[in-house]
């Protein structure tokens, strides 16, 4: 990828990161009431959470454009329904601090498959879109160093930039599986 490409996807996931992350995920790392900034409470959550903003960036920057993030289904959530081109695309985010080679996609079993094909299956019909193309994308975010290792002691911040140039691996999987399980969503 050329360094422009990160340039933009570290500027606009910054900018993402202080609207939406900070502003309305608990426990990620942001302002508490008293405006002083803490760490989360649950090191997976921030991983996941900053997993899913490089996605989402990562994602944009190929021309995917955002329908919604985070919709709760039975059993659990989406993370991202995007629009690539004219496809329906469900993202399944998976995030690891790893210092091996191993895939964070691996953990998309045949149980999570069967549960996003459901989720998907509800969303498509409570939109009245089931006639159009729809597919199963998995985004692996590969965390060769914690994200808390990259606070910024003047902001306390995550310096994003340095985060992504040396401690991110991102590995996108178009249609990683097939809609799996049966049709009933209950």
């Amino acid at each position: 990828m050329s360094s422009s490409f990160w340039s933009r996807a570290v500027t606009s996931l910054l900018h993402w990161w202080e609207r939406t992350v900070l502003a309305i995920v608990p426990g990620t790392l942001g302002g508490t009431s008293d405006n002083k900034p803490h760490l989360p409470q649950t090191d997976h959550r921030s991983v996941g959470s900053i997993g899913e903003a490089i996605a989402f960036t990562y994602l944009r920057q190929l021309g995917f454009r955002l329908i919604e993030k985070n919709f709760r289904i039975l059993g659990g959530e989406i993370d991202l329904i995007m629009l690539d081109h004219e496809s329906i695309v469900f993202v399944e985010v998976k995030s690891l601090v790893t210092t091996t080679n191993d895939d964070p996609s691996e953990a998309v079993d045949d149980r999570k498959q069967q549960l996003l094909t459901r989720g998907a299956l509800a969303y498509l019909k409570q939109r009245r879109w089931l006639e159009r193309a729809a597919r199963f994308d998995v985004v692996a975010v590969r965390f060769s160093q914690h994200p808390k290792f990259f606070i910024d002691a003047a902001t306390c911040k995550i310096d994003m930039q340095r985060l992504m140039k040396t401690a991110v691996h991102v590995e996108h999987y178009r249609n990683a599986f097939e809609a799996t399980g049966d049709s009933f969503y209950g």
